[in-house]
């Protein structure tokens, strides 16, 4: 149904477009009033690191990350994405990682 035709319809009813939106009709496929966020990657608060961030920028392995968020190291999950504080990453891999010098 498109918006046009929604529209009618309401208009022939005397009912919300809104509340037609809620039937089960069996022919709707989109909500042409959902104008919201679309769903997708979450941005991060900041000073937060993604693990993808972490490894980039500390050069760990996947692995060394999880070992260590299982160890203890703070980190939060924000939907399916797992966050860590940036100065935690980095005082984990001072820690517990050999100076490439």
């Amino acid at each position: 149904m498109t918006e046009k035709e929604l529209l009618a319809y309401s208009k022939s009813l005397g009912v919300e477009p809104k509340t037609i939106l809620t039937w089960s009709l069996g022919f709707r496929k989109t909500n042409p009033f959902n104008r919201g966020k679309p769903k997708g990657k979450q941005p991060r608060p900041k000073g937060m690191l993604s693990i993808a961030d972490a490894i980039e920028k500390y050069g760990v392995d996947p692995d060394t990350l999880r070992a260590w968020r299982e160890e203890g190291m703070e980190f939060e999950k924000i939907g399916s994405m797992i966050v860590m504080r940036d100065a935690d990453v980095k005082e984990w891999t001072q820690a517990r990682l050999p100076d490439p010098e």
